[in-house]
This record gives structure tokens, C-alpha cells and sequence, in this order.
């Protein structure tokens, strides 16, 4: 799995990606994720931060793994407060509010 956060996405904000409920990385400016995957069924959830609006937790998308395939998400801003990754090639979306500061 790979999840990256293009370096337009804001310059004070950081992408919190967590898998099956385990924070797994902080992405800052131009940075990405890569980890594997076994087999079988995954949580991934994303945040933002720093968030100007009350505290919401991380929305959660269940992945379902296969074997010897990758799976590419790509984080992007829906709105000034809304961020959310995009599963590349498909519309495939974790949506979660946040604040692009």
C-alpha cells in the first residue's frame, strides 16, 4: 500500500494515516507511505492536523487486501475543512474533516 500527500496539499498541515486502528505515519510536506498489506481485510483511516474545528475522529474505509497487488491512495482537500484520500484509478474516498490551515 502507498499513500502519499502531494506537496500542495498545505504547508503547516500533516496527514495522519492510520491501518486496523495503528497509527502508522505522519505525512508532512511531499511525503508518502509505504507498507504491506497482508491478505485480507484492513481499516484505513486519515486525519489532518493541526484542526481548527472540535476534535471528529478519523473516518475509516475497510480495504479488502490481495495478494501481489498494490493499492495507491492519493490525499487531496474536498473542501477548506474536508480532507480525503483518493484510491488511484477509481473514486475511492476516506473523507475526514480537518482545517488545510
Amino acid at each position: 500500500m502507498v499513500v502519499s500527500r502531494p506537496a500542495n496539499f498545505g504547508t503547516f498541515q500533516y496527514l495522519i494515516l492510520f491501518v486496523d486502528g495503528v497509527h502508522v505515519a505522519d505525512l508532512g510536506v511531499d511525503q508518502s507511505y509505504e507498507g504491506v498489506l497482508p491478505p485480507g481485510p484492513h481499516v484505513l483511516s486519515v486525519s489532518t492536523t493541526p484542526q481548527g474545528y472540535r476534535r471528529i475522529p478519523p473516518t475509516q474505509q475497510r480495504v479488502n487486501a490481495e495478494p501481489d497487488k498494490t493499492y495507491a491512495f492519493t490525499a487531496f482537500w474536498k473542501n477548506s475543512y474536508q480532507a480525503y484520500l483518493e484510491k488511484n484509478g477509481s473514486t475511492t474516498r476516506i473523507i475526514t474533516p480537518s482545517n488545510p490551515g
